[in-house]
């Protein structure tokens, strides 16, 4: 299981430690909507691994921009398709919405 070294964000896995990096430092590791997508498909990858016991999110940075991410990327973001097409079901959104998650 893993992803093109190309792509945000990257993963390995090795001795039950999965590591999943964000990988544009350039742009303060900014999620856009693949990479949502991508993190929530690896989560449930993970999460049905059960030799996998410890999950680190990190992200490279730029030297003198130590930021961890900015979050996303609003002008492209869209919530509730990203979690449809993450299979999540209609009345779960409407549960983090109303939450206020998402």
């Amino acid at each position: 299981m893993s992803t093109s070294v190309d792509s945000t964000p990257r993963f390995s896995a090795n001795d039950g430690v999965a590591t999943i990096t964000l990988c544009r430092p350039a742009h303060r590791n900014s999620l856009h909507n693949e990479d949502l997508a991508m993190l929530l498909e690896l989560f449930r990858r993970i999460d049905g691994d059960r030799a996998i016991r410890v999950v680190v999110l990190t992200a490279e940075v730029l030297a003198g921009r130590p930021i961890f991410s900015a979050g996303y990327n609003a002008d492209e973001f869209s919530t509730d398709e990203v979690l449809r097409e993450a299979g999540f079901p209609e009345e779960e959104i409407a549960e983090l919405r109303a939450a206020g998650v998402v």
